[in-house]
Formats: structure tokens, sequence, C-alpha cells
């Protein structure tokens, strides 16, 4: 895979998620996955990171829609 991400994202009800996995030189891997759902007040985001199938980060807010 050459150090470069595979990108692949899916639509399970009302969220979106977008899935990054990157095999390191060393046979070790990071999978990063972004859930983002549409709120009537915005957005809920939500970020998990996996460092050998070890759960590393957790992320997670809201963001407000406004107005112009």
């Amino acid at each position: 895979m050459g150090g470069d991400p595979v990108i692949w994202a899916h639509i399970h009800g009302e969220t979106l998620s977008v899935h990054s996995l990157v095999i390191l030189e060393d046979g070790t891997y990071e999978l990063q996955i972004y859930d983002r759902v549409l709120t009537p007040l915005g957005m809920d985001v939500n970020f998990r990171r996996y460092d050998d199938g070890i759960l590393t980060r957790v992320i997670s807010g809201n963001l407000a829609r406004t107005e112009d």
C-alpha cells in the first residue's frame, strides 16, 4: 500500500462514517473513524483512532448551525 491511506465511507441510518486505514512499514496499522450525524441544531461529530487495534483517542463534539 506504500504508506498511503485507504479511505472509504458508508451511511448507516443517519450516520455518515469515513474510515482511513494506513499500514505502517513495521506491519502495524492506524485506523481512524469519523462519524457525522446531522441534527436539528447542526451536526454531531465523533472521532476514534486505533493503533494496531488499540483504541488510543476519542474526540466528540457538536457543531452548531448559524445563519448568515
